[in-house]
């Protein structure tokens, strides 16, 4: 295999070399501190996001969506101010600690979603998720490419004094021009018990089954994503390291290449398989086969060629957890969207925290002797979901026989019963053809 000059040179270097151990450190004490981040920021979505999403219900999606774009813009200035002033790394836990308070990206996203559900027709609304979620992916692979070079040559202050622009013209965009779709109770107040009831009440309802597949959905994006999550907390560390030996701006182009393919490939899939008329749960047993044969494919790569099939066989993996969200919205009321959809994303924190912490754990234990098979742990672990969306499949058309059983029969009854109100008239008018002063 040949090494182009982005390859990662200290792969190579004698491990007993001071400057090695050096770098060595420098790079586990950098993963340590993104855990610490990302532990801050997480864990408070965790148990913001479900409250935010009820809240959105009632008060509507426009001030939903300026609590979370306030806190990313409050994050963006502090980090800034931190950089500036050459401040210990330890205090960029505190920025992270307050995006988190106020749901983060994740609430964004989940509100976002409720507002495209709010906006669209069924028949519509799964190409429109499959869009939002593709411009999510396409704008961090724009961010992965970009501010890597961004940084390197200048540094981390006008990057992020960009970012900060940017998070202040999206919170003023967010606060006066964002159209509301509810009609709000604006006076009502935040009440921990009443957003409780709301989150609850959405399982409540079990017609045909709707609890039932509620819960299994949320089960499978769960499943779903715990892998993505664990695949994107070690993609770095299996990159930069034997057999691959990239260098950083190798993998900041290959990560940004992956998620663009999966953007244009979504996108494109969903549109396709829609004009083909194949039902949506099958588009995500679709997602879900070709995120988990990705997997598969990665836990045996050793060179740059099999990285590339990684990302083409993966392309379509966005379409299930795309499906999913598409399918609740198809089963709960409109003001439950909120709800339900805050719970999916605290579920995708919850994801985030369990699989990157897994993941590194077992690749960390593994990498002398076989560093794919942390791959190959988190390919095994989608056969779950694989079954789980034939279970939902099958148990879902069984449940839309019962509501076509249910339909008809109510159908016959009314048919039954205007036969018998005729039936009923036609004996009066019998019955006063026998008196001559009366008129039938």
């Amino acid at each position: 295999m040949s090494y182009s000059a982005t390859d990662n040179e200290t792969c190579f270097a004698n491990k007993s070399d001071p400057t090695y151990q050096k770098i060595a450190h420098v790079q586990q004490e950098t993963s340590r501190w993104l855990q610490y981040v990302t532990l801050c920021s997480t864990v408070p979505v965790i148990f913001i996001v479900p409250f935010l999403g009820a809240y959105s219900d009632t008060v509507g999606r426009r001030i939903a969506l300026v609590i979370p774009s306030m806190f990313s813009l409050i994050k963006a200035v502090i980090s800034a101010f931190i950089i500036f002033y050459d401040l210990p790394v330890y205090t960029l836990l505190i920025p992270s600690f307050i995006e988190g308070c106020g749901g983060g990206v994740l609430a964004i996203m989940m509100i976002s979603f409720a507002y495209i559900s709010d906006t669209t027709s069924p028949m519509e609304r799964a190409l429109r998720i499959t869009i939002a979620e593709g411009l999510t992916l396409f704008s961090a692979a724009v961010a992965q490419a970009g501010f890597g070079f961004w940084i390197e040559a200048y540094g981390f202050l006008w990057p992020y004094i960009f970012l900060v622009c940017l998070m202040f013209v999206n919170f003023v965009y967010v606060l006066f021009f964002v159209p509301e779709t509810l009609v709000c109770d604006y006076k009502r107040r935040f009440s921990f018990v009443h957003q409780i009831k709301e989150i609850t009440d959405v399982f409540k309802e079990n017609a045909f089954g709707r609890r039932t597949k509620l819960i299994l959905l949320i089960i499978l994006i769960f499943v779903d994503l715990m892998p993505w999550s664990a695949s994107k907390g070690i993609t770095l560390l299996f990159c930069v390291n034997q057999p691959l030996c990239w260098g950083p701006k190798m993998v900041g182009v290959y990560l940004a290449g992956t998620v663009l393919i999966k953007s244009l490939m979504g996108i494109g899939g969903v549109k396709t398989l829609e004009l083909l008329k194949v039902p949506e749960i099958w588009i995500a047993l679709i997602g879900v086969t070709s995120n988990m044969a990705s997997m598969y494919v990665n836990a045996f790569a050793y060179r740059d060629i099999d990285m590339y099939l990684v990302s083409v066989v993966g392309g379509l993996s966005m379409l299930a957890v795309s499906m999913f969200r598409t399918k609740i919205s198809h089963l709960v009321h409109a003001h439950e969207l909120g709800a339900i959809y805050a719970i999916g994303a605290s579920v995708e924190a919850t994801c985030t925290l369990i699989g990157m912490a897994g993941s590194q754990f077992i690749y960390q234990k593994t990498v002398t002797f076989a560093p794919g098979l942390a791959y190959f742990v988190i390919a095994s672990t989608m056969l779950i979901a694989f079954v789980i969306v034939i279970v939902y499949a099958v148990y879902e058309k069984h449940t839309e026989k019962r509501l076509h059983e249910a339909i008809e029969a109510s159908i016959q009854e009314s048919v039954d019963s205007e036969r018998s109100l005729v039936s009923m008239q036609e004996s009066v008018d019998s019955d006063r053809s026998w008196y001559p002063g009366i008129s039938p």
